[in-house]
């Protein structure tokens, strides 16, 4: 959540594969590395005050689940949601974020 919370494209990106994925409520479908980019710098610009605080991290092996609550993104009520992120050899292969996004759609 560090590497999300910089707001830097640089200290997230390494993290996915080359051939890795993100999909979320606002990408519509899976992403790779340079769409996911585009995604995320769009939602730091439009969202500044974003911030992730871990909740809690469930593992099956090369599977995690990573709960979070989310603060920033233009209403009075926290975000609350999850990533299933999938390990590969050395990197991240896949990330699949499930949230309400009504309140990143529909903001002050």
């Amino acid at each position: 959540m560090d590497s999300v919370n910089s707001h830097s494209w640089e200290q997230v990106g390494p993290l996915l594969a080359p051939d890795g994925t993100y999909e979320d409520p606002l990408s519509g479908r899976p992403l790779d590395p340079r769409w996911a980019a585009q995604l995320w710098k769009g939602i730091w610009r439009t969202f500044p005050k974003l911030h992730y605080d871990l909740d809690r991290v469930t593992s099956n092996g090369r599977v995690l689940a990573v709960e979070w609550t989310a603060t920033g993104v233009g209403t009075a009520r926290p975000v609350r949601g999850i990533f299933i992120i999938t390990v590969g050899s050395d990197s991240i292969a896949s990330v699949r974020g499930y949230y309400n996004a009504v309140p990143f759609v529909f903001h002050d």
